[in-house]
Order: structure tokens, then C-alpha cells, then sequence
């Protein structure tokens, strides 16, 4: 006979979180693509447990109605016997046709207690590629000028 034990410890020495149910609500206002999909408050998000020491990426770690969201990078931002705050950078997909997958940051925080957690995503994140171009075009204005005054 086989058995699984899962052994509980404190917040202050976790490495991993287990969401009991694989399911949190939401909460506050919904905007953009997620309210024009029509996902409002109150509606249910499967949500993956995830390792974070060592941390692999988790895909997805959430997913509601046509949208997931695939955790690729993390980082422990504060953690005692108190609370746990981690935050990281992962991708936002979705099934419905016209909708860009986005690199979004993401942030979790939970209580001693193990009661309650809250995470957001949100995709306001300056995509690296942009922000290479970006530097680039200033270096290639920069080289005009210095040519312009030579």
C-alpha cells in the first residue's frame, strides 16, 4: 500500500505553496480584455500549487475562462513567520482569437495563518525588446548629431 504524506510547516521556512481547493475568486474591479471576455467578480480560477526553492516554471499556474497565465521567472521578496511575498514575470494567453499573448508581472502574498492569499497580474511591463529599441534609436540620433556637427 502506497501513501502520500504532505508535511505542513511555517510560512517563514515554505518553499512551496499548496492553494487548498486549486481555486481563488475574484475579487475587485475587472478591466480590458478580462471584463470583454466577461469575467467579473466572483468568478472561480483554477490555480496550480507551485514550488518557489527551487523554482521551474509553472504552466499555466492560473487559468479562467479562455485566459492563463504561465509563471516563468519568481523571486522571494520578503518571508518570515508573518507573511510570504513573491512576485515574478510570466506570459498571459488566450484561446480567443485576436487576443496577443502579453508579459505580465505577477505578485503573491499570504498570511501566517495560511487563510488567506491574494495574487494580481498585470501586464503593464515594458517588454524587452521595446525598451532595446528604445535605447537604440536614442544611440542612432546620438550618431546623426555627432555626424551633423563634424
Amino acid at each position: 500500500m502506497d501513501a502520500t504524506f504532505t508535511t505542513i510547516v511555517g510560512i517563514d521556512v515554505a518553499d512551496a505553496v499548496d492553494i487548498v481547493g486549486d481555486a481563488a475568486l475574484v475579487e475587485g474591479t475587472v478591466t480590458g480584455d478580462f471584463a470583454a471576455e466577461g469575467i467579473t467578480a466572483g468568478d472561480s480560477a483554477v490555480y496550480n500549487d507551485f514550488v518557489f526553492d527551487p523554482f521551474a516554471t509553472v504552466a499555466p499556474l492560473w487559468t479562467i475562462g479562455s485566459f492563463s497565465f504561465d509563471l516563468t521567472s519568481i523571486s522571494v521578496d520578503f518571508q518570515n513567520a508573518a507573511s510570504l511575498v513573491l512576485s515574478g514575470f510570466g506570459w498571459v494567453s488566450s484561446t480567443t482569437a485576436g487576443l496577443d499573448t502579453s508579459y505580465a508581472s505577477w505578485k503573491f502574498t499570504a498570511n501566517g495563518g495560511g487563510s488567506n492569499f491574494n495574487f494580481s497580474t498585470s501586464n503593464n511591463v515594458p517588454e524587452p525588446a521595446i525598451v532595446g529599441m528604445f535605447g537604440l534609436s536614442l544611440l542612432g540620433l546620438a550618431l546623426v548629431r555627432r555626424r551633423r556637427q563634424a
